[in-house]
């Protein structure tokens, strides 16, 4: 589902909300080391801590909330309580994350329940003061009107109903609020009371007050200010009004209602009110000076008050006999819920797993001496809970042998709870696997193989023998191998299309009978987009990657390598050829020497460098014949191909820290020609630095203005040396 976008009225209270917590966070103490000594402080301290502050700052705002509702101002109230409730957020979530860390820190698991119980509570005393305040608005309205229509009478009737039994239900939710409000004041960590004091509870018992104050004013206005006397037509009105404080209840809980009698121009005080139950008289109750009454019903615990039923009140005047509007009460079962769970849900043969469970009734209480029925896989055994509402059940292992089993409770009730039934826990008893798993390296390249191995093992030691094992990458199942006498296993795996960068190979027991345990392993690997090239021997070429020590493999190894090894030949083929010509230079210089002197050595040094100079060249352009197809790589290995040249043939001193400018100024102070080197060096420049897309003219200029500079007269004749 879309999130909704956030208009600027949302953000605004975000921000809102989000400086308001760091306002009331910045009036909390963080640092509460010194009252929580405990060996694993080091580990969860800071989070600790920091619970314990959002905490504390919850207490602060629920206490502005509950002195905002006295106040009756319920938008600023309900302000408090959501800043109240956003602290809790990551409360919860940072206690999730150190309750594991925390270890024997205790009732860190107890410490967010009356924090979340608070808030529910007064999140429904919200709802009713709205409503409160709503009906006293309608009681005041009527009481400005100078008379009553029939509509008029209906609306105010219908309000004072709905304030009365507003006012009882008020006073159960503040009995409600009391219990976690107690609750969070007694809370502590490791025996030490880290929340600051608190006037929870004092707040709390003030809004009793305020709905005294606020039935003392509509009762007022009841008997004071709304002109009940005459209807439209002038006749004097006489009725009897009567409410229920619900409209629903439990059996075996109280039926609490009440009314007025208003005959002669006043309310009657003093007289008999019949309260009949489905037209039979349930009791007869008597006025008070107010013209008022109230009676409280007790239900008996007995089936056949379940169902639905109509009230009413009768009184009989010396001028009429009064019947007041009907008022429906439905009366049903108290429901109830049970609840189990498993010390053990995997064990091993040798283990034992008790269940154990909880029947409680709507509002939290435990049903003592409750029939449950526990069904484990089928079979029934029967429990009777405790006083406080508990029970347990105990199976070994080997009672339920191999497999995944079932369990559930059932609560056969008697009145007046319904019946429930509970979770359903599966408890599986399987042998222990232990799964070990390997790649014999952390990267591979496209055209390549995936290769690792592992091992499958039972009880830790024993091999499984025969088992399927089920490799996935990133989630998708690739293939299945089965394991050897010795438990291992081994893939192979193509990369094939497999996007360069990391990912993720594991291996999993699935597959499997049930008395085996579920296992898995995994490795992570990478994909690399270096690929061999037509020519691995040469230091660079764009649009390769890694580093030099990762492409050396390539130069003696792979589909283009016959090339470097065509290149060796050539190179020793040349040295060979050198150091024949150096023998019978030397031999032939002593013999001229001996016969006609030193002047014709010169002369025979230089053919014989001319020579091999010739050798060079023809090696020069049979590997000029393999340049690449681009054009901007093919300038740049033109360049490259040239500086070798240069170094090894005409024996240039051209460093590796040399820019290519600086080359360029050297060439040019030896005499090659200026417009060549130029044009070599511009072109190299836009090949390998601008990025500019290069065409084959000019990789065609770029090899005219080679041929210039490595011709056997460019640069002053003869190399040096």
């Amino acid at each position: 589902m879309e999130s909704q976008p956030r208009t600027p009225a949302v953000y605004a209270r975000l921000l809102s909300f989000t400086l308001a917590c760091v306002m009331v966070l910045t009036t909390i103490p963080i640092g509460v080391s010194a009252e929580l000594p405990h060996e694993n402080f080091e580990l969860v301290g800071s989070d600790l801590e920091m619970v314990i502050a959002l905490l504390n700052s919850s207490i602060r705002a629920s206490e502005n909330a509950l002195r905002q509702f006295y106040e009756e101002d319920v938008p600023e109230a309900n302000q408090h309580l959501s800043m109240a409730s956003g602290i809790l957020t990551p409360a919860s979530q940072i206690l999730t994350e150190i309750q594991g860390l925390a270890g024997s820190y205790e009732n860190l698991s107890s410490l967010l329940p009356p924090f979340l119980q608070l808030q529910t509570k007064l999140g429904e005393w919200s709802s009713q003061e709205e409503s409160l305040l709503l009906m006293r608005d309608d009681v005041v309205t009527a009481s400005q009107l100078a008379n009553l229509t029939d509509e008029d009478l209906i609306a105010a009737i219908t309000a004072i109903k709905t304030v009365q039994s507003l006012i009882i239900s008020m006073n159960r939710t503040i009995d409600d609020m009391l219990i976690p409000a107690d609750e969070i004041s007694a809370l502590t960590v490791d025996a030490e009371h880290v929340f600051v004091p608190n006037e929870l509870r004092p707040l709390i018992e003030q809004l009793r007050e305020l709905l005294r104050l606020i039935l003392a004013e509509i009762e007022a206005l009841i008997h004071d200010d709304i002109p009940w006397a005459l209807d439209p037509s002038g006749q004097e009105r006489a009725f009897v009004l009567l409410w229920l404080a619900d409209s629903r209840l439990y059996l075996g809980e109280p039926i609490i209602g009440g009314g007025y009698l208003y005959y002669n121009g006043s309310f009657r005080s003093g007289q008999s009110v019949h309260i009949l139950m489905n037209s039979s008289e349930l009791m007869t109750v008597t006025t008070g000076p107010t013209g008022a009454f109230s009676f409280v019903q007790q239900v008996p615990i007995n089936a056949s008050w379940l169902g639905s039923h109509i009230f009413v009140a009768t009184a009989t005047t010396p001028f009429v006999n009064l019947t007041s509007d009907a008022a429906s009460l439905s009366i049903v079962l108290m429901p109830t819920t049970v609840r189990i769970e498993s010390d053990e849900t995997l064990l091993s043969i040798d283990e034992i797993a008790t269940v154990s469970g909880t029947l409680v009734d709507v509002y939290g209480n435990p049903i003592a001496n409750g029939s449950c029925r526990l069904v484990m896989d089928g079979s029934t055994l029967g429990v009777t809970t405790s006083e406080d509402g508990e029970f347990e059940r105990s199976w070994t292992a080997q009672e339920l042998w191999f497999g995944i089993h079932q369990v559930k409770a059932f609560y056969d009730p008697e009145l007046p709870y319904e019946p429930s039934e509970s979770n359903t826990v599966e408890i599986t008893v399987s042998i222990p696997t232990a799964m070990t798993f390997r790649l014999f390296s952390e990267k591979f390249r496209p055209g390549y193989y995936i290769v690792g191995n592992g091992s499958l093992m039972a009880n830790e030691s024993d091999p499984l023998v025969g088992q399927r094992v089920t490799i996935y990458i990133d989630g998708v199942m690739i293939q299945n191998v089965t394991t050897t006498a010795s438990g291992e296993f081994a893939i192979a795996i193509p990369v094939g299309d497999l996007e360069r960068g990391t990912h993720v190979i594991r291996a999993a027991f699935q597959f499997k009978d049930d008395m085996w345990r579920y296992c898995e392993a995994e490795d992570t690997f990478i994909i690399t987009s270096l690929k061999p090239g037509a020519y691995p021997f040469f230091p660079f070429f764009p649009g390769w990657e890694g580093s030099p020590l990762e492409r050396f493999p390539y130069l003696f190894f792979g589909e283009n390598a016959y090339y470097t090894w065509l290149f060796l030949l050539i190179v020793i083929a040349i040295l060979v050829k050198a150091v024949q010509v150096r023998r019978a230079q030397k031999k032939r210089a002593k013999e001229r020497a001996t016969l006609i002197g030193g002047s014709s050595i010169d002369v025979f040094q230089e053919d014989i460098i001319t020579g091999a100079l010739a050798e060079g060249d023809k090696m020069f352009d049979s590997l000029l014949a393999h340049s690449p197809a681009d054009p901007n790589g093919r300038i740049v290995w033109y360049y490259n191909s040239l500086i070798t040249f240069l170094t090894r043939k005409r024996r240039i001193s051209i460093t590796d820290s040399m820019t290519h400018w600086e080359v360029a100024k050297l060439l040019k102070s030896l005499g090659f020609p200026g417009e060549n080197v130029e044009k070599v060096t511009m072109l190299f420049e836009q090949a390998f630095y601008s990025g500019s897309i290069l065409s084959d003219l000019d990789s065609l200029s770029m090899s005219v203005a080679m041929d210039g500079l490595r011709g056997r007269k460019a640069g002053g004749g003869a190399p040096a040396g």
